[in-house]
């Protein structure tokens, strides 16, 4: 037992030795370099790392000048895992600190892994890189006075942030990530050129058409103006609306929870109402003239509102005097009911006075020669014998209903006639009326001729 212990501890390092050259085969196998080109190497220099998300996977191995005057580096990838790279890998120079004058480092974005491969010693384009921008360079394209305001910007800056350096950076901090999905944006306008050439020609486009219809421009602004002005003018109820503007929030999100569940309920009825919706679409359509109509009588009805809402405030104190008014009124027509009864029975008297006597078919005639009336005697009782009365009342009685005149004998006596008897008596009978004086009217007494001419009428 003992003479085995030094051989199990012989294989042990065998096996760890095994193991350990397996993971640096994995790791560091064979170099594996690409070429990428630059329209200007920034003072990149040979041993400058290579990073993918800030971890170095290689370095820069040699710098050297392409026949087209473009700058070539040969990147030398350590790392297994980016090797071999795709294309779409883009290559970029950058600084590792505004201090630093030739310490470049060269950051990769790899492409997407189902794009093909990049060989051994091939070639990253330059549409593919972007080469390092140096402060100097920024600084030299600024003019004269340029550099002085943005001296004068540094100066004052340095004064308003004194004191506050704590706050300043936690700002730069949180802007991080917004300046580099920035970035990010720019590269895919970048990436894109030809979307970005169709926006700057629609832009040119947009400006032109602006740039003709300036007239109605200045009176849009104009009229921006004036409203601004307006508003300005009301900015103590602007501030009282603002301020009333969390609590209208907070029970605006009641009534919202309020209405979610009336949704709920509500939407087996939508689902029912379904098939419908088309027909109340057209009948909508159909309605629109009717409400385009309707909003004139709606500002209408809208200006009458303060008067009514007037009227009904004093309605009250109508009511007040018109109800009394209103039971004394009852209680005369109370009083009135036998007096109208008795007047109501005298009707058909007084409509044939008015149509038939007083001119009402004596006179209206008229010809070229302007109106005319047609007269006739009229024969009472005292104007004929009272021998000759019988004989031509009878006559007269017999022939009306045959001659369909109206021609009737005098007659005396008539002083006890029932309500009614000024006419001929109706088929129906409803003339005379005997309840005339309290009953006390003859109904026999009619003008000659009416009971015969109702009989005659309802001879079959």
């Amino acid at each position: 037992m003992k003479r085995s212990l030094p051989r199990i501890a012989a294989v042990l390092v065998l096996v760890a030795a095994v193991a350990a050259a397996v993971v640096l085969y994995n790791g560091r196998a064979d170099p594996y370099t690409v070429v990428a080109r630059f329209e200007d190497a920034g003072q990149t220099v040979k041993g400058n790392q290579v990073r993918v998300g800030g971890a170095t996977i290689g370095t820069v191995s040699a710098v050297r000048l392409a026949d087209d005057g473009q700058a070539e580096m040969v990147l030398k990838i350590d790392e297994r895992a980016y090797r071999p790279l795709h294309r779409g890998t883009r290559a970029i120079l950058r600084n590792t600190a505004l201090s630093s004058i030739a310490n470049r480092i060269v950051v990769l974005e790899p492409g997407p892994n189902n794009a093909p491969r990049i060989e051994e010693g091939g070639v990253i384009e330059a549409t593919d890189t972007r080469s390092a921008t140096d402060i100097d360079q920024v600084l030299n394209a600024i003019d004269e006075k340029g550099r002085r305001y943005l001296q004068t910007l540094v100066r004052g800056g340095a004064r308003a942030l004194s004191g506050a350096e704590k706050e300043t950076n936690q700002t730069l901090e949180r802007l991080s990530p917004a300046l580099a999905q920035t970035r990010q944006t720019i590269d895919e306008l970048q990436s894109d050129e030809p979307a970005l050439q169709r926006l700057v020609t629609s832009s040119a486009a947009v400006s032109s058409t602006l740039a003709d219809n300036t007239d109605d421009i200045e009176r849009g602004l104009e009229s921006t103006a004036v409203t601004l002005k307006a508003t300005a003018a009301e900015r103590e109820a602007l501030r009282r609306t603002i301020q009333r503007g969390p609590e209208f929030l907070r029970r605006a999100n009641t009534t919202f929870a309020s209405t979610r569940v009336l949704l709920d309920e509500a939407r087996p009825l939508l689902r029912e109402v379904r098939p419908v919706a088309p027909r109340l679409a057209r009948t909508l359509r159909l309605a629109e003239p009717l409400t385009r109509q309707s909003i004139p009588l709606l500002t209408d009805v809208r200006a009458s509102l303060p008067a009514l809402s007037d009227t009904l405030g004093r309605t009250p104190r109508l009511a007040n005097q018109v109800v009394p008014a209103f039971g004394e009124i009852g209680r005369a027509l109370t009083g009135l009911t036998p007096i109208l009864t008795e007047i109501r029975r005298y009707a058909p008297d007084l409509s044939s006075g008015l149509l038939t006597g007083f001119g009402g078919k004596a006179g209206g005639y008229y010809d070229a020669n302007g109106h005319y009336a047609r007269i006739a005697p009229t024969l009472n009782a005292t104007a004929l014998p009272d021998l000759l009365s019988p004989i031509l009342g009878g006559l007269l009685d017999t022939l009306a209903p045959i001659l369909g005149t109206g021609l009737s004998a005098p007659q005396t006596g008539m002083t006890n006639r029932c309500p009614g008897a000024g006419a001929q008596t109706h088929p129906d009978g409803s003339n005379p009326n005997p309840a005339g004086h309290s009953g006390r009217c003859d109904p026999n007494q009619v003008p000659l001729g009416g009971r015969n001419a109702v009989k005659a009428d309802a001879t079959p």
